[in-house]
């Protein structure tokens, strides 16, 4: 079991980190002030990344109230659609 859990964590933060590294590609390539002056990236990236990392965690800790380990994912992202939290 500590296999699973270790190998789900490994693929949760490739995952992330590859996200994290297209945004920081796309705000660069487009040079959006409000995300790419003063030094704001860096910030911009740590917030996204505690976001996403926070949000791969709560996932975990709601699949196992659903019948299908998938629909926690679903149901947290139209939470999110829904709620904008």
């Amino acid at each position: 079991m500590e296999t699973y859990w270790s190998v789900a964590l490994a693929w949760d933060v490739a995952v992330i980190l590859l996200l994290v590294a297209l945004l920081v590609g796309v705000l660069e390539a487009f040079g959006v002030p409000s995300y790419t002056e003063r030094d704001n990236l860096p910030a911009v990236v740590s917030l996204v990344l505690a976001y996403l990392l926070a949000s791969a965690a709560a996932v975990h800790l709601a699949e196992k109230l659903f019948s299908e380990p998938s629909l926690a994912q679903v149901t947290r992202l139209k939470k999110h659609q829904i709620s904008n939290d």
